[in-house]
């Protein structure tokens, strides 16, 4: 019987099955190799394990009540294994493969033959027997990329990041604050996150709090939480955590929290931290304004150095660092910078 010319849609590939391939009885490796043939390109085995597939007469291939275009016809009986019929059988990877048809199962047992196309992945595509049957019944050859094991394998792994990150931030909400619902405060001159330090009675030991004031991301109004980190030493990977308000609540409240905490750990209220800073006794936190023309936040006009310089602010304007025009509150909302 005359066998029907076929559309080239696989010339000058080379397409390697990787252990059991899954789908019906009819697809075995003597006429995968027949089918693939008929469209010039080239199936082969590279590595002799398990058949994939008992012995069965050619012929179509029942999917949704269609066939397979040039399934009909030719020799296809004497059995699915690594060796049969039209499949080449080799013991690598060799250069000219271009495709490796496996399951997910057999791509997730990392085989040889997997690990070996990993190394390749500009040259050799993993994939699915899905894009092969898809292929062939589209009469043309489909884009790997929906077929592909790395892409189901990178969602997996993003998904996972995405679930321990959900998680990460649930216990990190406990202790403090969820950074997935909440981001540090700042108005339009100055980051709420300020650092404390203190020499301790042992040589290189510095103790340090690190305050910080939280504004909600979506929730209208805003929230705010103030939350203080204390490190017992330089490296301390586990800081205790000071949280005083059991949920967060309006600017006010919160800000009132993050002065008081400033105040008892440094003996100066947070409006003279400028003019006051570096005049207590040792025994109390030390804090160290930026310097540089950095911003400082917001300060009486009472408060202001006399050095204070004038930096540009965001609207273009230039204005001094310490503009006693700005009121406490919240003023911008904005993201923090990374």
């Amino acid at each position: 019987m005359r066998v029907r010319k076929e559309k080239p849609i696989f010339r000058g590939l080379t397409i390697a099955g990787a252990g059991n391939l899954g789908g019906s009885a009819q697809w075995t490796d003597a006429n995968i190799a027949r089918w693939v043939e008929l469209r010039e390109g080239k199936f082969v085995r590279v590595s002799a394990g398990p058949g994939h597939g008992s012995a069965s007469a050619s012929g179509p291939i029942p999917r949704n009540g269609d066939v397979i275009p040039g399934a009909d016809g030719g020799g296809g009986g004497g059995g699915g294994g690594a060796g049969c019929g039209h499949g080449k059988v080799g013991k690598g990877l060799g250069e000219e493969v271009t495709h490796v048809v496996c399951t997910g199962e057999e791509f997730r047992r990392m085989g040889g033959v997997v690990k070996a196309a990993l190394k390749r992945p500009k040259t050799c595509q993993i994939i699915t027997l899905d894009w092969l049957e898809d292929s062939m019944f589209a009469k043309r050859r489909l884009p790997e990329e929906p077929y592909s094991h790395l892409r189901v394998l990178k969602r997996e792994r993003e998904r996972e990041r995405m679930r321990l990150r959900v998680i990460k931030g649930l216990e990190k909400a406990v202790r403090e604050v969820n950074p997935n619902l909440y981001h540090i405060y700042c108005d339009d001159l100055f980051w709420y996150k300020v650092e404390l330090t203190r020499e301790g009675e042992e040589a290189g030991v510095q103790e340090r709090y690190e305050l910080s004031l939280f504004e909600s991301n979506n929730a209208r109004p805003h929230l705010y939480w103030f939350v203080a980190k204390y490190f017992k030493k330089k490296g301390d990977s586990q800081p205790k955590i000071h949280r005083p308000s059991h949920a967060p609540g309006v600017f006010a409240r919160e800000f009132a929290e993050f002065e008081d905490f400033f105040r008892i750990k440094t003996g100066i209220p947070w409006a003279q931290r400028l003019i006051k800073a570096g005049t207590t006794e040792k025994t109390f936190f030390q804090y160290q304004p930026p310097t540089g023309g950095k911003p400082v936040g917001w300060v009486p006009a009472e408060c202001i150095p006399a050095d204070a310089v004038e930096v540009a602010t965001g609207d273009g304007a230039v204005r001094n660092a310490h503009d006693s025009s700005g009121q406490k509150g919240p003023k911008s909302v904005c993201t923090e910078g990374k």
